[in-house]
């Protein structure tokens, strides 16, 4: 996947928008951020701890936590580059919704379902 496919889905989010923050861009709800672009090939996406964990030992070969405290927080990088497009979309949408007001996550959840019915 290219970054410019990755910056067209995290768009694509409902309330979703592009800012930037320490000289890098990221995605965002509101203030609350969901992904950066901290340098070429990665991504730097806001989990739980425990969503964290399971991606972990999962896709061990594409993600990584974060060092120090922002990792131990749930903030993992992911290397998106040789990524499944469905492992990506999978990550980004869970850390959306881990920001994303309950009234955006209902409207992405009604788009979801009108897509389903479309196929």
């Amino acid at each position: 996947m290219r970054a410019e496919d990755l910056e067209k889905r995290a768009l694509s989010l409902p309330g979703a928008v592009e800012s930037a923050h320490f000289g890098k861009r990221d995605f965002r709800v509101g203030k609350r951020i969901f992904m950066s672009l901290p340098e070429a090939g990665r991504a730097v996406f806001k989990f739980t701890p425990d969503q964290q964990k399971m991606l972990l030992e999962t896709e061990p070969g594409v993600c990584a936590a974060v060092p120090g405290g922002w990792g131990e927080k749930g903030w993992t990088s992911v290397w998106f580059a040789d990524a499944d497009e469905d492992i990506i979309d999978h990550v980004m949408e869970t850390a959306w919704r881990n920001v994303a007001p309950k009234t955006l996550q209902k409207i992405e959840e009604t788009l979801q379902q009108s897509e389903q019915l479309a196929e």
